[in-house]
């Protein structure tokens, strides 16, 4: 294409699209070369990128609809409008007609819109403002779910404004005290507002001090809060039956800079504050899950941050550390190395050195004095989350390495989801609640984290320890 894609338009997760003949390719996020008729066109063309088709043979690109930013996005739309591109693609055995997706914000609908190429090379909607207008038939079918609701499925009857449940795929959540989830919100250190989820144990008591686990990567308010934003090493419901309060919390735009750990830190950093504030959460007996990105964010809190935790777990995700930039050589164009350059704020070698050796958590293991967990997914997750292991390994500092088969990002194999998540509520529970359970089969487990708390007492005497001490087995 001659020109750089427009990161920051669409999902990452957005593929490049073949049409079912192979003639053409659709670009979901692009710019197009500056090589316009007309001064106007060129100035568009430098605004903002498309979601482009490119026909192989000619090698012409067309723009077929602009993209917005997800910042544009927030402004333009309200807070149940359609939201940033999520896919597109040709449709079957034809390259002249895309159909995109659109997610909505905080909804669990999606927009889609068809796009006809003219005989000009132009393309136009099929949908008028570009977005579908409202359904006339006379029943609709949608999921319903809340934060408390589990999702069931619903024939909505519009003459009648009446709604009916004709399946529920988990009707024995009924029977089970889940707890309550509510949406809490509070304000970060310059008084900007943030909204998250807070789940409570089913048997909660106002006035009573609680162990708290934040977890992190974001929160979709309207959908039920079960495990967390993602499966992978995030409990919520089964950590809050425990007796722990779980914080599910947002993530800051994505800035791509050095200040972007820094930001979600302290979010988390006041979200305590708050808690211990209301008298919910004991600052003593406090938790952190990240997964995939904010694992970065995590430990960049326990190596820089405001807050002493009492346990944290990492799962299967990006540390910007010197070894993992090293693994990552090749992979993918280098996406990951460069995206390390722009959030250290260069490169490690030279003089850039210095700034990775201040803003890379690797390099400053010695500072961590929490117990980590860290779950790997397969080989090369192996490697990939092999530093911070090793350095806290040979600092003698008390971490545990999880090494799971190959499975999905994030977990979908029920047994994976079952050692990830039930592995992290006896985690959290023996290092804030100070509990085993009796199960003769977690015997070794615990012999293991009892010779970790051993570790953490004699590394950090005048540090309240809740874990329970080697004992005769």
């Amino acid at each position: 294409m001659d020109a750089p894609i427009g990161e920051g338009y669409a999902d990452p997760y957005a593929k490049v699209h073949w049409s079912t003949d192979g003639a053409a390719v659709l670009l979901p996020d692009t710019f197009l070369p500056l090589d316009a008729p007309d001064a106007r066109e060129k100035q568009e063309r430098m605004d903002r990128p498309c979601i482009t088709a490119v026909q192989i043979k000619s090698g012409t690109a067309s723009c077929v609809t602009r993209l917005k930013s997800d910042e544009e996005v927030r402004k333009s739309f309200a807070a149940s409008g359609p939201g940033s591109l999520k896919d597109a693609r040709f449709e079957p055995s034809n390259n002249k007609r895309v159909v995109i997706t659109y997610a909505y914000r905080h909804a669990p609908n999606i927009a889609t819109v068809q796009y006809q190429q003219q005989s000009d090379g132009s393309w136009t909607s099929k949908t008028a403002r570009g977005f579908p207008q409202p359904s006339t038939a006379p029943i609709e079918i949608r999921v319903q779910q809340g934060l408390n609701e589990p999702p069931v499925l619903s024939a909505v009857e519009r003459s009648r404004a009446r709604q009916s449940v004709f399946w529920d795929p988990n009707p024995q959540l009924q029977n089970i005290n889940l707890g309550a989830a509510a949406v809490f919100r509070w304000s970060d250190a310059s008084g900007g507002p943030l909204v998250g989820g807070l789940v409570k144990p089913p048997d909660y008591s106002s006035g009573r001090r609680y162990p708290l686990v934040i977890q992190t990567h974001g929160f979709p308010e309207w959908r039920f809060l079960t495990s967390g934003a993602f499966t992978s090493a995030s409990a919520a419901r089964e950590l809050a039956a425990s007796g722990i309060v779980v914080l599910q919390t947002p993530d800051c735009a994505g800035m791509v800079t050095p200040g972007e750990a820094a930001c979600n830190v302290a979010a988390y950093e006041s979200a305590v504050k708050q808690l211990v504030a209301d008298g919910l959460v004991d600052s003593e007996r406090v938790g952190i899950v990240g997964f995939s990105r904010t694992c970065y964010y995590v430990m960049a809190a326990l190596t820089g941050g405001g807050l002493r935790f009492a346990a944290a777990t990492i799962n299967d995700g990006v540390n910007f550390g010197y070894f993992q930039y090293l693994v990552a050589a090749d992979l993918s164009g280098d996406a990951l190395a460069k995206e390390a350059e722009a959030m250290i704020g260069t490169a490690p070698f030279g003089n850039g050195l210095q700034k990775w050796l201040k803003l890379s958590p690797e390099f400053n293991m010695d500072r961590v004095t929490t117990p980590l967990r860290i779950e790997a997914v397969g080989p090369f997750s192996v490697l990939f989350m092999w530093e911070p292991y090793a350095a806290l390994s040979y600092l003698k500092k008390p971490v545990d390495l999880i090494v799971l088969q190959d499975g999905t990002h994030p977990l979908t194999n029920p047994a994976q989801r079952l050692i990830s998540q039930a592995g992290n509520v006896d985690w959290f529970r023996f290092w804030l609640q100070g509990y085993e359970d009796p199960d003769q089969a977690k015997t070794e487990q615990y012999r293991r984290w009892e010779q970790l708390c051993d570790l953490q007492v004699s590394q950090n005497p005048n540090q309240p320890a809740f874990c329970v001490r080697t004992k005769a087995h």
